[in-house]
């Protein structure tokens, strides 16, 4: 079998970093790009020890010059990109009063615009090579608004761009699908829940299971749908909340009429 090639953004920690971890164990090279390169070649440190070959790259995925120039330099390195994971991603703990046109465009740019910037440049890779596997983060914020206002439109617009992103590649062997996690115990959400008191206990209250899921419970998702395994597999969006869905109200249907 082909060694596969991975391309992980915001690899250097939380759910990236675990989906960069499993991509490693089932033998994949891995690319880690971040903003941090320290993290990414940090990260690339930690799966070479594991015996994989990884490469870390500095990237911000906002600005296209440098998203064109990482995946260049990934075909370069591997020869290849088979798998794009866009994991980078920002929240702000701000109601619409409080978020300023600024904030709402940052939030914009790395959660959504990030990620139509690297399926562009990767695509052409992955239509030559009549195969490829790109997998979004997205959240559960974006499908039943959990989330504070930016955060949850940023990823209920990543739903669709999975989805048009999805028919327009299928003819090509690509697939294109989304993991819509809960609330999960990442850098990002451990800095936000520390600075609202509270917050963590009041979710965890919420959820079925009673508890917030570990990025390594993610990343097992990520890494099945990236997988040989998962072609049958796209424009879905596999949600991960520990049964918050569950506790979504349906209305009841009309009584029937007598006429």
């Amino acid at each position: 079998m082909t060694k596969r090639t991975a391309f992980v953004t915001g690899g250097g920690s939380g759910i990236g970093r675990a989906s960069a971890q499993a991509f490693a164990r089932s033998g994949m090279n891995v690319v880690i790009a971040d903003i941090s390169e320290e993290a990414a070649k940090s990260v690339a440190a930690e799966l070479s020890a594991l015996g994989a070959q990884a490469l870390g790259l500095r990237c911000d995925i906002t600005d296209e010059d440098q998203v064109r120039d990482a995946i260049r330099q990934t075909a370069a390195h591997f020869g290849s990109l088979d798998v794009l994971v866009n994991s980078a991603g920002l929240d702000l703990n701000r109601e619409l009063v409080d978020i300023s046109v600024e904030d709402w465009r940052r939030i914009m740019d790395i959660n959504v615009t990030g990620s139509f910037l690297c399926m562009k440049h990767a695509r052409p890779l992955m239509v030559e090579k009549r195969y490829g596997r790109i997998v979004c983060l997205g959240s559960s914020s974006g499908i039943y608004g959990m989330g504070w206002p930016a955060y949850s439109a940023a990823k209920a617009a990543v739903v669709g761009l999975a989805l048009s992103a999805a028919r327009e590649l299928a003819p090509f062997g690509v697939t294109v699908n989304v993991v819509a996690p809960g609330p999960t115990e990442t850098p990002l959400s451990l800095g936000l829940w520390a600075n609202n008191p509270g917050r963590r206990e009041r979710l965890e209250s919420t959820v079925p299971v009673g508890r917030v899921a570990k990025a390594d419970e993610i990343a097992g998702a990520v890494a099945y749908l990236a997988s040989e395994n998962a072609g049958f597999v796209t424009g879905s969006t596999l949600v991960i909340d520990g049964g918050l869905t569950s506790l979504m109200r349906v209305p009841a249907a009309p009584p029937a009429s007598n006429a």
